[in-house]
């Protein structure tokens, strides 16, 4: 099993200049790449600090889920799904 270690990649010397200092001008210029930068951790939130939109961006989540489970009706025909190759598509199309 991999594991993304998240702190190595936000301190990462080789991406960022003074890795363990707060420096805000630093994402001026950011070129938004998924790859240098995770603005979430993990850990517990009530002990360590976490993204401040976290607790009411799964709060908005579940809304959602919930409208789309409970309050909206589906019908899905019968399809002929092809499972051996990705991604999974009916035959039908």
């Amino acid at each position: 099993m991999y594991c993304l270690n998240m702190y190595a990649t936000n301190h990462d010397s080789r991406i960022w200049n003074e890795p363990n200092s707060f420096i805000l001008q630093r994402f001026k210029d950011w070129d938004g790449s998924l790859f240098d930068f995770i603005p979430q951790r993990g850990g517990d939130p009530a002990k360590e600090y976490r993204c401040l939109g976290e607790r009411i961006t799964i709060e908005v989540m579940k809304a959602i889920l919930s409208f789309l489970i409970n309050e909206i009706g589906y019908e899905i025909p019968d399809q002929d799904l092809a499972a051996v190759r990705i991604p999974s598509l009916p035959e039908s199309g």
